[in-house]
C-alpha cells in the first residue's frame, strides 16, 4: 500500500486511501468495530471485549462468531490483494487491533493539536495549532450511532471543542488590532465603499410626490429630481427651506384631485432608480 489508511470518525465514518475510499460497511456493526479499532490504536482489544461491546445481549458463543464474521469482512475491505493478511487488521485466538503503522485517525490528530496548543506559549504557534484543530473537526463524533461508549466519547469530544473555540476567541481578542479595523474606529459614521447599500423600507403604493418628498429626506436630491422632472425644484425648495410652502414646515397634502401615480416596490436602495408604473 502506498498510503496508509486515513479513518475518519467525526462525520460520517470513512476509510481512505490514494482514490480508494470506503463509506459502507457490511453491518453498522462492522462499522462500529473499525471505529473502536481506530479510536484506541495503541490498544490490544480482547475479543470478550468486543463482543459485550458490539452484542451486549448475545451469549459467549453466538458473539464469538459474529465478531469472527465482522473481522473477515473488514479484512476484506482493509486488506485488498496484494496486501497479506494482517498488515492493517491484527487478530489473534484472543486479541484484535489495528497496526499502527498502516492507519491514520483524525480523531487522533484533533487531540494532539489541542494538546500542542495547551502547552505552547507562543501566541502564533497556539494560533496555528488551535486553527489546525478547528479543521480537523468536521463534525460530532460518529452521528447516527448510540453506543454507549461512543456517546460518552462524543460528549468528551464535543466538550473539547467547545474548549478550542473559547481559546480561539479569547486569543483573537488579545491580538493587536490590524490597520482596517482601526480604519473603521477611526471614522464610525462614514460611509465604506464596502459598505452595503443602505435600503429603506418603504410602503407598498405612495404617490410619486410622496415617494420624492421620502427620497428628499435621505438625502437623495438627484434621484428625487429625476422624479418629479419640472418640478423638482419647486420640491427641493421646500425641503432645504421647510418654513416656505407652511409655517409649521409640515409637508402639503396632494391635490386628490390630481392623477395620481403609483410607484409599487418592496425596497428601495441608494442611488437606484425605483419602477415607475
Amino acid at each position: 500500500m502506498d498510503a496508509p489508511w486515513r479513518i475518519r470518525l467525526l462525520g460520517a465514518l470513512r476509510a481512505e486511501t490514494g482514490d480508494l475510499t470506503i463509506t459502507r460497511f457490511a453491518t453498522s456493526r462492522v462499522a462500529v468495530l473499525l471505529a473502536r479499532l481506530a479510536l484506541f490504536p495503541r490498544r490490544a482489544h480482547s475479543r470478550e471485549e468486543l463482543c459485550d461491546l458490539l452484542w451486549p445481549e448475545a451469549d459467549l458463543t453466538a458473539g464469538r462468531l459474529n465478531l469472527r464474521v465482522a473481522i473477515a469482512s473488514l479484512r476484506r475491505q482493509l486488506e485488498p490483494p496484494p496486501l497479506p493478511a494482517g498488515s492493517v487488521l491484527i487478530a489473534d485466538r484472543s486479541f484484535v487491533s489495528l497496526n499502527p503503522a498502516a492507519f491514520r485517525c483524525d480523531v487522533a490528530e484533533f487531540e494532539a493539536a489541542c494538546a500542542k496548543a495547551a502547552r505552547t506559549d507562543s501566541s502564533s504557534a497556539k494560533r496555528d495549532a488551535l486553527a489546525r484543530a478547528a479543521a480537523l473537526y468536521g463534525d460530532d463524533l460518529l452521528p447516527g450511532f448510540y453506543d454507549d461508549w461512543i456517546m460518552e466519547d462524543r460528549e468528551r469530544l464535543t466538550a473539547l471543542h467547545e474548549e478550542l473555540r473559547a481559546q480561539r476567541g479569547n486569543l483573537g481578542a488579545r491580538l493587536p488590532p490590524t490597520e482596517d479595523a482601526l480604519a473603521g474606529e477611526a471614522a464610525p459614521e462614514a460611509i465604506r465603499a464596502d459598505s452595503p447599500p443602505r435600503v429603506l423600507r418603504l410602503p407598498l403604493q405612495f404617490t410619486l410626490e410622496e415617494f420624492a418628498a421620502l427620497t428628499l429626506a435621505e438625502g437623495q436630491t438627484a434621484q428625487a429630481a429625476r422624479l418629479l422632472g419640472s418640478g423638482a425644484r419647486r420640491l427641493l425648495r421646500r425641503g432645504r427651506n421647510p418654513k416656505r410652502g407652511g409655517g409649521d414646515g409640515a409637508r402639503r397634502r396632494p391635490n386628490p384631485r390630481r392623477a395620481r401615480r403609483s410607484v409599487v416596490c418592496g425596497a428601495v436602495r441608494g442611488g437606484t432608480r425605483a419602477d415607475v408604473q
